[in-house]
C-alpha cells in the first residue's frame, strides 16, 4: 500500500473573526487538500500501471478536468497505444471512467438525485453549492453522461414509485 499526504496550514486572525469566516476559510483549505490528495493518487496509480505494462507505448500525455466532490481538477495522464494500435489512457480503466466523462460517479449520484426531483437549473444550482464551483445546466455539458443500463436510482419519483436511471441526465 502505497501513503499519500498533504499537509494543512492555516493561519488565524485572532481579533474580530466570526464562525462564518473561520468556518469559510478552514473548509476553502481542506477542499484544496482534497484535490492536492485525489491528484496525488491518481499521479502514483498510473505510475504502477506504467511500470506493470510495459509493452504499451506512450503516445502523449492528455489533460482531463474532472468535476469531483472537492470541485475541479486537472488530471493529466498518458495516452497509450496497444500491439492493435489502439489509444487508450490506462489511468482511465483503473479508476472506471468512461471516455467523455468529465465528473466523479459521486457529483453522478448527486446530480440525478437532485435533478429527478427539482428542475435542472435548480439541481445545478444546489449542486453547485455544495461543491462550491460553477456548474453548467445547459444540454450537453459535462454533467449529462448517460447511466449504465438497468442502474436503479435509489431515487423515487413524485408518486413514491421507484425510478430506473438509464437515462441521461
Amino acid at each position: 500500500m502505497t501513503i499519500i499526504e498533504t499537509t494543512v496550514t492555516h493561519s488565524i486572525n485572532l481579533n474580530g473573526l466570526t464562525v462564518e469566516e473561520l468556518e469559510a476559510q478552514i473548509g476553502d483549505a481542506l477542499q484544496q487538500a482534497g484535490k492536492d490528495l485525489l491528484i496525488q493518487a491518481c499521479q502514483v496509480m498510473e505510475a504502477q500501471v506504467l511500470e506493470e505494462r510495459s509493452e504499451l507505448r506512450r503516445s502523449k500525455r492528455r489533460g482531463l478536468h474532472l468535476l469531483t466532490r472537492f470541485g475541479w481538477i486537472r488530471l493529466s495522464r498518458w495516452q497509450m497505444r496497444d500491439a492493435q494500435g489502439r489509444f487508450f489512457c490506462p489511468l482511465d480503466q483503473v479508476l472506471g471512467l468512461q471516455p467523455r466523462q468529465h465528473a466523479s460517479p459521486w457529483i453522478t449520484q448527486q446530480a440525478v438525485a437532485l435533478a429527478t426531483r427539482l428542475p435542472y437549473r435548480q439541481a445545478t444550482y444546489l449542486l453547485s453549492t455544495f461543491i462550491d464551483e460553477a456548474i453548467d445546466h445547459r444540454p450537453g455539458q459535462d454533467l449529462r453522461q448517460p447511466l449504465p443500463l438497468g442502474a436503479e436510482s435509489w431515487c423515487t419519483d413524485r408518486g413514491g414509485r421507484r425510478r430506473t436511471a438509464n437515462r441521461s441526465l
